[in-house]
């Protein structure tokens, strides 16, 4: 099967294919390793990454804290919060329902 790594992602600067290709080749014993991968010259050439203290600082967010958020902010204006996973629940409660009053009693 033809590799089209180079193909696809033509616009990458050459540093970056080369080590791309290195970390996708399919033999384990002929890929780079991650420490020989952390010392490729796509690391070291310009543009050097930024120094990680001048990145921007965000609010750690888990998803269940983002719903909660959203709730509060649509109950505050007045608009009411609906769980778009309710409705699996209720039906898969009502199918589970359904095949216990369905089910023959034998005894």
């Amino acid at each position: 099967m033809k590799r089209r790594v180079r193909e696809t992602y033509k616009h990458f600067d050459r540093h970056a294919l080369e080590l791309l290709e290195r970390m996708l080749t399919l033999d384990p014993s002929q890929r780079i390793s991650a420490k020989d991968a952390l010392d490729a010259e796509y690391f070291w050439t310009d543009p050097l990454p930024c120094d990680p203290k001048s990145l921007p600082k965000y609010e750690s967010s888990h998803e269940f804290q983002t719903k909660k958020k959203r709730q509060h902010e649509e109950a505050a204006s007045g608009r009411s919060y609906k769980d778009p996973q309710s409705n699996m629940r209720r039906a898969s409660h009502s199918t589970a329902d359904k095949a216990r009053r369905d089910k023959p009693d034998w005894t």
